[in-house]
């Protein structure tokens, strides 16, 4: 079990950390999304077609996402899988290299 409060907060502390060393700043700097609302999550599952993964629930359930969460790589959320925001997410998804491709959502994304 991954407790989120405290690994989110860890990570926060890492991002800012790192922000506060560089000198020009080239990456962006974001904190994560506020927690996914069950209707948001329920409606996910609808697209996506399949219950998600227990242990990226539990993460949608702290943070609805966070981009730019590793310089310029966004952590999806529930409301980026849905109408328009599906479609960017699945193109995003066709340039990542297959030895890279995590997919919690069970390959709802096509590959």
């Amino acid at each position: 079990m991954i407790y989120w409060e405290a690994e989110i907060s860890r990570m926060k502390f890492a991002k800012r950390a790192v922000e506060a060393a560089e000198q020009d700043h080239p990456w962006r700097v974001e904190s994560p999304r506020d927690p996914a609302t069950p209707q948001a999550l329920r409606e996910m599952e609808r697209v996506v077609r399949r219950p998600l993964d227990r242990d990226y629930l539990d993460f949608l359930l702290h943070a609805d996402g966070w981009p730019a969460f590793l310089q310029d790589i966004d952590l999806f959320g529930a409301c980026d899988i849905g109408g328009e925001a599906l479609s960017e997410a699945r193109e995003m998804i066709q340039y990542l290299e297959p030895e890279v491709l995590v997919c919690p959502l069970d390959c709802w994304c096509g590959r």
